[in-house]
């Protein structure tokens, strides 16, 4: 098993593919390596009766991996203010008929799939976004009544529900604690108000969080957790870190820390549209904060565990006295991702932009129907990607080798039916060729790099055909950018007589 041979690699092939990574790099950068796992081609769409079909071939695949886990995660696309760092989709909840639309969309879709994922024992329930704590006390009962109606629920299915601090209550609280909810989570980001303010996200003070983490153990819930961004525009190592150890004085179960990847958009807003310069602000908090989290995590009793150049966790062990009061604790975590789940996965999303994920073939994206011109009380359709065993196989490895920098061959194996020499010969016979690779039985192992040099290493895991379209599309956008800036020149950004701008795309008002 430890011996792999590598393929011959063609001369001519490997330039080209060396000019195709340096066209992405220049076009798209090196932010984080996850992307790599998403680069599937031109999107597909889909109406709501084909993904019951989906939905169908994995249920009758249920007798054959039982070892699968299956999720739900309930999406609320609003939020009470946008934040410029986020590049998650989200609407401000503008009308309390919105909201209503957007639970009727999860009753339809429940009444559409839930008949034929029957086979399927679904083992955790996460609400999230945007922010799940917009929704009333009322709305949220009907939608959890719902789906306790419709799903299988294995008996030790876990339940996590996100909420923002400035939009939560009691009410809500004794709804989620009646349907299960034993996970509570929060992301505070920063205290500082001043940064707050800059990045958009409304006041947020460290007496609201300390108040909310009161409410929450008042009622008898203990498992709380929260996150901070690393990198933040106007933060500092010492200074985010002193901010951390305040929340850890509260005693959270555990605290997330994800170093910020930044959109083009934060690049442009807040370092001028220079990605150098967003590098030189960060390299300090990766140099610096895990060996201040040393010190202050040892002080609260936290311990540390750290990814590679993405995330931080730190985390304690419960108390005796800090057990839910309320269900017998749930068993499961909850990630959308197979490398942190270890086991094939799926992921039901209920919810206008909601992913779901169909382990071995598709990603696929519930769509409002107005987006392509259709009644808004019209059948919702799906948007996505079909990429089968290789798609699964490159979003595995791009994360976990984004943190890390070996794969288990026996865990690969139990996961996909196959060895990772099978899987991704050529990327191993590159690596192999540049000494970045080394095989035993038991693991592949990657020559640890800095955060951007992974991403080119894992660029050699990306078929030809998907890297090519990623790069024409970004050129094709800039050809695009270009046009409108020569036309916006010569008219003053005025439209042509037919309402249309140089492009021939029409202008849209901005719905409010």
């Amino acid at each position: 098993m430890t011996h792999f041979t590598p393929l011959p690699l063609d001369e001519s092939w490997l330039e080209m593919r060396r000019d195709l990574h340096r066209r992405y790099e220049e076009l798209v950068g090196l932010n984080d390596s996850s992307r790599l796992g998403y680069l599937h081609g031109a999107p597909q769409e889909w109406d709501e009766s084909q993904i019951v079909d989906k939905w169908q071939e994995a249920a009758n695949a249920a007798d054959r991996r039982k070892d699968a886990i299956n999720h739900v995660y309930i999406h609320v696309p609003f939020c009470k203010s946008i934040c410029n760092f986020c590049n998650y989709e989200r609407l401000r909840p503008s009308s309390p008929a919105l909201i209503e639309q957007f639970a009727d969309r999860i009753f339809r879709s429940l009444h559409a799939i839930g008949p034929v994922v029957k086979p399927l024992r679904w083992h955790t329930l996460y609400m999230g976004g945007g922010t799940a704590s917009v929704l009333p006390a009322p709305l949220l009962e009907k939608v959890l009544t719902a789906v306790d109606d419709t799903l299988r629920w294995h008996p030790n299915s876990t339940r996590f529900f996100e909420f923002d601090p400035a939009v939560f209550n009691q009410a809500k609280l004794d709804v989620l604690i009646k349907h299960g909810f034993e996970h509570f989570s929060f992301g505070v980001q920063t205290l500082s108000a001043e940064v707050n303010q800059a990045h958009n996200r409304g006041p947020q003070s460290f007496d609201l969080v300390q108040r909310r983490f009161d409410e929450l153990r008042g009622s008898g819930v203990y498992n709380i957790s929260c996150d901070f961004l690393l990198g933040l525009k106007g933060t500092t190592p010492e200074g985010i870190v002193s901010e951390i150890e305040r929340v850890l004085a509260l005693a959270p179960r555990w605290i997330d820390l994800y170093y910020l990847t930044p959109t083009s958009d934060y690049i442009e807003t807040h370092f001028g549209g220079s990605y150098e310069a967003f590098w030189a602000h960060i390299k300090p908090f990766h140099e610096r904060v895990p060996e201040l989290l040393r010190e202050v995590s040892h002080k609260h009793g936290f311990r540390v565990r750290r990814g590679h150049g993405h995330n931080i966790i730190l985390y304690r062990q419960m108390g005796p006295h800090e057990r839910n009061k309320h269900k017998k604790g749930g068993i499961f975590s909850y990630t959308q991702l197979v490398d942190q789940q270890r086991r094939p996965l799926h992921l039901l999303g209920l919810g206008t932009s909601a992913r779901s994920l169909i382990f071995g073939q598709a990603a696929i994206e519930c769509r409002p129907p107005e987006e392509r011109g259709d009644s808004a009380d019209g059948d919702h359709y799906y948007f996505g990607h079909e990429y089968g065993m290789e798609g699964e196989v490159r979003l595995f490895l791009s994360h976990i080798l984004r943190d890390n920098d070996v794969v288990d061959r026996e865990m690969f194996t139990r996961i996909f039916g196959m060895d990772i020499t099978e899987a991704i010969p050529t990327a191993l016979s590159v690596w192999m060729s540049q000494g970045l690779v080394e095989f035993t039985d038991a693991e592949m192992r990657l020559k640890r790099e800095e955060r951007r040099q992974r991403v080119r290493t894992l660029l050699w895991a990306v078929p030809d055909h998907r890297l090519e379209y990623e790069v024409v599309r970004y050129e094709k956008n800039i050809e695009a950018q270009a046009r409108k800036a020569e036309h916006d020149a010569r008219t003053g950004g005025r439209s042509d007589g037919d309402g249309r701008n140089a492009s021939g795309k029409a202008h849209h008002a901005s719905a409010k």
